[in-house]
Protein backbone atom coordinates (compact mmCIF):
# COMPACT_ATOMS: atom_id res chain seq x y z
CA UNK A 1 0.00 0.00 0.00
CA UNK A 2 1.82 3.00 -1.37
CA UNK A 3 1.55 6.27 1.62
CA UNK A 4 -0.42 8.41 -0.94
CA UNK A 5 -3.19 5.51 -0.41
CA UNK A 6 -3.01 5.30 3.16
CA UNK A 7 -3.76 8.80 3.60
CA UNK A 8 -6.67 8.53 1.47
CA UNK A 9 -8.10 6.01 3.28
CA UNK A 10 -7.21 8.09 6.51
CA UNK A 11 -8.93 10.88 5.28
CA UNK A 12 -11.90 8.99 3.98
CA UNK A 13 -12.23 7.56 7.35
CA UNK A 14 -12.38 10.77 9.16
CA UNK A 15 -14.83 12.13 6.93
CA UNK A 16 -17.37 9.21 6.85
CA UNK A 17 -17.52 9.41 10.97
CA UNK A 18 -17.86 13.41 10.67
CA UNK A 19 -20.32 13.17 8.08
CA UNK A 20 -22.57 10.74 10.51
CA UNK A 21 -21.84 11.88 14.06
CA UNK A 22 -22.65 16.31 13.34
CA UNK A 23 -25.82 15.56 12.03
CA UNK A 24 -26.97 13.60 14.73
CA UNK A 25 -25.27 15.57 17.54
CA UNK A 26 -26.49 18.70 15.98
CA UNK A 27 -30.05 17.44 15.88
CA UNK A 28 -30.58 15.93 19.23
CA UNK A 29 -28.98 19.26 20.81
CA UNK A 30 -31.60 21.41 18.77
CA UNK A 31 -34.17 18.84 19.82
CA UNK A 32 -33.11 18.99 23.80
CA UNK A 33 -33.18 23.15 23.07
CA UNK A 34 -36.60 22.69 22.19
CA UNK A 35 -38.16 20.22 24.16
CA UNK A 36 -36.61 22.55 27.15
CA UNK A 37 -38.24 25.69 25.32
CA UNK A 38 -41.48 24.68 25.03
CA UNK A 39 -41.62 20.97 27.19
CA UNK A 40 -42.52 19.17 24.64
CA UNK A 41 -40.89 15.48 25.36
CA UNK A 42 -41.39 13.92 21.70
CA UNK A 43 -39.00 16.41 19.69
CA UNK A 44 -35.94 14.75 20.92
CA UNK A 45 -36.72 11.46 19.37
CA UNK A 46 -38.11 13.21 16.24
CA UNK A 47 -34.61 15.11 16.08
CA UNK A 48 -32.52 11.89 16.58
CA UNK A 49 -34.80 10.28 13.92
CA UNK A 50 -34.08 13.26 11.39
CA UNK A 51 -30.19 13.38 12.59
CA UNK A 52 -29.54 9.40 11.73
CA UNK A 53 -31.72 10.27 8.34
CA UNK A 54 -29.29 13.29 7.39
CA UNK A 55 -26.35 11.01 9.01
CA UNK A 56 -27.37 8.09 6.50
CA UNK A 57 -27.91 10.15 3.52
CA UNK A 58 -24.84 12.11 3.75
CA UNK A 59 -22.64 9.14 4.51
CA UNK A 60 -24.28 7.19 1.07
CA UNK A 61 -23.45 10.52 -0.70
CA UNK A 62 -19.74 10.39 0.43
CA UNK A 63 -19.13 6.79 -0.26
CA UNK A 64 -21.25 6.91 -3.77
CA UNK A 65 -18.81 10.00 -4.54
CA UNK A 66 -15.54 8.23 -3.60
CA UNK A 67 -16.29 5.16 -5.05
CA UNK A 68 -17.18 6.65 -8.30
CA UNK A 69 -13.64 8.45 -8.65
CA UNK A 70 -11.43 7.09 -10.03
CA UNK A 71 -7.42 7.28 -10.15
CA UNK A 72 -5.64 8.61 -13.27
CA UNK A 73 -4.23 5.31 -13.74
CA UNK A 74 -6.96 3.01 -14.18
CA UNK A 75 -8.66 5.47 -16.50
CA UNK A 76 -5.92 4.90 -18.84
CA UNK A 77 -6.21 1.09 -17.98
CA UNK A 78 -9.64 1.41 -18.88
CA UNK A 79 -8.72 3.68 -22.15
CA UNK A 80 -6.18 0.49 -23.26
CA UNK A 81 -8.56 -2.01 -22.74
CA UNK A 82 -11.52 -0.57 -24.80
CA UNK A 83 -8.60 0.01 -27.35
CA UNK A 84 -7.34 -3.54 -27.01
CA UNK A 85 -11.21 -4.47 -27.49
CA UNK A 86 -12.11 -2.15 -30.36
CA UNK A 87 -8.64 -3.64 -32.42
CA UNK A 88 -10.05 -6.95 -31.98
CA UNK A 89 -13.44 -6.31 -33.17
CA UNK A 90 -11.94 -4.63 -36.15
CA UNK A 91 -9.16 -7.66 -36.66
CA UNK A 92 -12.45 -10.72 -36.23
CA UNK A 93 -14.39 -8.74 -38.86
CA UNK A 94 -11.52 -8.17 -41.18
CA UNK A 95 -10.86 -11.89 -40.97
CA UNK A 96 -14.90 -12.97 -41.78
CA UNK A 97 -14.36 -10.52 -44.88
CA UNK A 98 -11.42 -12.46 -45.70
CA UNK A 99 -13.40 -15.58 -45.34
CA UNK A 100 -16.44 -14.39 -46.69
CA UNK A 101 -14.06 -13.27 -49.84
CA UNK A 102 -12.67 -16.71 -50.30
CA UNK A 103 -15.96 -18.38 -50.56
CA UNK A 104 -17.62 -16.19 -53.13
CA UNK A 105 -14.28 -17.08 -54.91
CA UNK A 106 -14.93 -20.60 -54.67
CA UNK A 107 -17.63 -20.50 -55.53
CA UNK A 108 -17.17 -18.79 -58.84
CA UNK A 109 -14.57 -20.96 -59.63
CA UNK A 110 -16.54 -24.12 -59.35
Amino acid sequence: MKKNDLVKYLMLISQVSFSMLAPIILTVAAGVFLNNRFDKPYIVPIALFLGMAASFRNTWLLLKSYMGKKSEEEKNNDRINELLQEGERKRRAALQEEAKRQKEGKSLEQ
